[in-house]
């Protein structure tokens, strides 16, 4: 038995972020911001101008001022569609709808006055507006809400998407195979670096389960169910300093908030093999389908505790699987447990266009050659030296230290008690010839239930708070070769793993004053792998 438990605890420090000009916006992980300058019709600077952005699910408005240069900056913004307006006194407002802020994303929207009067609006629709990425010159791609929930996913596995970011190569495996990477979810190269240098973070907080053989399935400590996500961001190069150390890439996610409504899904995704065809090697060997069951069953709610100022947001998934999958392995045949390997005796062997003669104890010709599938004693290493070996010479058939004496008709006489229990292990053959003469199709069990809570509330104009809690439970058994002991020489991927994931985060949210933000974040992580072969 094997036992893995990895305690991560990460209390991320006050983030104090001071300007003296321009408002230069950092650690924006799991958030957005927006930045950019107000100018009126002949282009000088306007100072003093409100600007109010307004998320148009919470109904909760964030606003600042220009500074004088007519420059504003607006940080923490939770990744959705926001109003944009720009309010002073003698120019119309500017109002921009529907402006769609993603996670990670720092972008920019310069603005011209018009001069008028401050309670004529100007709308300006989202297919005017250009939002301009000079602030960040890190390059990557926000998978959204829409390709989350929408795009096809045989295990409804979210990480699965992160394919669809260039640069990225997935890491595929299959039940048949042996791989330590059977059973692993979310694993990808990006540009050609092995994902356990990926960097996952997850509403803010590090999300790396810092692991060596990934034990846990997966190199993340917390997989939150497809429906509780909101979008991510995958960054594959130049990174800035709030998303560094990997030498991979980043994948930034962040999970859903509730609204000013109550949404909420209840759902169940069946799979079984009437809808399966059968794989290759089942079918080379005339098996029927293997079975399939995968149930896949959850709902969650999200919706307002505090119109316009707290909400809450909870998800429940489960997944019950089985699953045939086909073994095809070589076992000894019964003959051979008792010790008589007579069929494997072949043709002789040549060295050099020679046949290699076998000696007697004391040194004279046998009148035997050895042959392909010959069984020697071993006692004869120490009974039967040889006075002519050569130790200048390389070792070989026709140089060795000892006599090798074989066993009659290739038939082991005395067999160690130990060795014939442990040959009793294996099952008979299932099929015919001596190699790939055993198949079987076992059933792989693997039952998870995961659950993700989250908590906003906003608590003035300059104060917001967040918290979320998420666990995870997965008991997976891939089964071997051959069923019961003989299955502990198999790989270390297959047999009984256990995990339970827990990973909370606190946030708070600081704004100081225009030029200077308090960012807060609390975060403790728990992964308890257990494995048994």
């Amino acid at each position: 038995m094997c036992r893995q438990k990895l305690f991560i605890n990460g209390f991320y420090s006050l983030l104090i972020l001071l300007t003296l000009d321009i408002t230069i916006v950092r650690a924006q992980v799991d958030t957005a911001s927006i930045t950019g300058q107000v100018t009126d019709p002949q282009g000088a600077v306007v100072a003093g101008a409100r600007i109010v952005a307004t998320n148009q699910a919470t109904n909760i408005a964030v606003e600042t001022t220009t500074n004088g240069e007519g420059y504003y900056t607006l940080t923490n913004l939770r990744p959705n569609l926001y109003t944009i307006e720009t309010i002073q006194q003698g120019f119309k407002t500017d109002s921009r709808k529907d402006v769609e802020l993603n996670v990670g994303q720092k972008a920019r929207f310069d603005f011209q006055l018009t001069v008028g009067e401050t309670g004529t609006i100007v709308d300006v629709t989202t297919d005017n507006q250009t939002q301009l990425q000079r602030e960040d010159a890190s390059l990557g791609n926000v998978v959204d809400n829409r390709r989350v929930t929408t795009l096809p996913l045989p295990q409804r596995s979210w990480d699965d998407l992160l394919t669809q970011v260039a640069g990225t190569q997935g890491d595929p495996y299959t039940e048949q195979s042996g791989g330590t990477a059977s059973g692993r979810t979310g694993s990808v190269n990006i540009h050609g670096i092995r994902s356990l240098y990926n960097n996952f973070i997850l509403d803010g907080q590090d999300n790396n389960s810092i692991s060596t053989n990934v034990q846990e399935f997966s190199t993340q400590v917390s997989r939150p169910s497809i429906d509780s996500l909101g979008e991510f961001k995958v960054i594959t190069s130049q990174f800035s300093a709030d998303t560094g150390r990997a030498a991979g890439g980043v994948v930034s996610v962040t999970t859903k908030s509730g609204t000013n409504q109550f949404r909420g899904l209840l759902y169940e995704y069946v799979r079984n093999r009437v809808f399966d065809a059968n794989d290759f090697f089942s079918n080379r060997l005339g098996r029927k389908r293997p079975q399939r069951v995968q149930n896949q069953f959850g709902g969650n709610l999200g919706g307002p505790i505090w119109k316009n100022r707290a909400f809450f947001f909870a998800d429940y998934e489960g997944t019950r699987i089985r699953q045939g999958v086909l073994r095809i392995a070589t076992v000894p045949l019964e003959a051979e447990k008792s010790g008589n390997f007579a069929a494997r005796l072949g043709n002789p062997i040549t060295v050099g266009g020679q046949q290699v003669p076998i000696f007697n104890c004391n040194g004279t010709p046998s009148g035997q050659v050895v042959r392909a599938g010959q069984i020697f004693d071993p006692r004869s290493r120490t009974l039967c030296p040889n006075p002519n070996f050569n130790p200048n010479q390389v070792a070989g058939l026709t140089n060795l230290p000892y006599f090798l004496q074989p066993f009659t008709g290739n038939i082991i006489s005395t067999i160690d008690p130990v060795s014939a229990r442990f040959a009793a292990l294996f099952p008979n053959p299932t099929l015919g010839g001596t190699s790939n003469n055993f198949a079987r199709t076992p059933t792989l069990t693997d039952d998870a239930n995961r659950f993700t809570t989250r908590l906003d509330y906003k608590i003035n104009s300059k104060n917001d708070i967040f918290g979320r809690y998420a666990y995870g439970k997965r008991a997976r058994f891939v089964p071997g070769f051959f069923g019961g002991l003989a299955d502990g020489t198999d790989t270390s991927a297959w047999g009984l793993t256990s995990v339970k994931t827990h990973a909370l985060v606190t946030g708070w949210n600081y704004v100081i004053s225009p030029s200077i933000v308090n960012q807060f974040r609390f975060g403790y992580n728990l992964a308890d792998a257990t494995s048994t072969q």
